[in-house]
């Protein structure tokens, strides 16, 4: 368990909108938390050895503790995904 392994498990998700999107089923709309037990789930399954406590403080540290703008839009449900284009995931945006 490590926070160096949720580092490198939340840098290696990042550029893959596939698994952003399965990261985001760990996020809970309402409260605006991470479920950090379905984190250290997901991690698991991806080969990554982390607790709640260190996937939270790694995101802190990468990210920040507020979100942009975009990552607003995205998990309020205004995007697809993280991307800026007009199309993106292979759905054209109205």
């Amino acid at each position: 368990m490590s926070l160096a392994a949720a580092k490198e498990f939340l840098n290696s998700i990042d550029s893959n909108q596939t698994e952003v999107g399965k990261l985001m089923e760990a996020f809970n709309y309402e409260s605006g938390d991470w479920d950090g037990d379905a984190l250290v789930a997901y991690g698991k399954e991806k080969g990554y050895e982390f607790t709640s406590e260190d996937v939270k403080t790694a995101g802190e540290e990468l990210f920040g503790t507020e979100l942009t703008d975009e990552q607003l839009e995205y998990v309020s449900g205004g995007k697809c995904c993280s991307c800026s284009s007009s199309s993106c995931c292979g759905v054209a945006a109205n």
